[in-house]
């Protein structure tokens, strides 16, 4: 489902027209963003949790070559599903 699509469903299942709903979209795709880059957990409840998470750097090989970089430590989005969720899907 593309976002136009999902802009599309979500204005057909609450009656709010099509530009509503994409601001809406918009907004909440916004807050979850600064909340994670804040360092903050954002849960939403049947859904899931969205954090950020320090992903180690290190010595790493480039492949098809001997050669080795060092990679910095990083921070990375990641989600993960609520059960709710993982039992609706399987």
């Amino acid at each position: 489902m593309t976002k136009t699509e999902l802009i599309k469903a979500l204005a057909a299942r609450t009656g709010a027209s099509q530009r509503a709903a994409a601001e809406f979209l918009d907004a909440l795709v916004g807050l979850v963003v600064e909340a994670v880059k804040n360092g903050e957990e954002v849960r939403v409840a049947g859904l899931g949790k969205f954090v950020r998470k320090l992903q180690k750097g290190g010595k790493r090989r480039v492949p098809n070559s001997d050669r080795v970089i060092d990679v910095p430590d990083k921070y990375v989005p990641r989600f993960r599903p609520a059960k709710q969720f993982k039992d609706a899907v399987a």
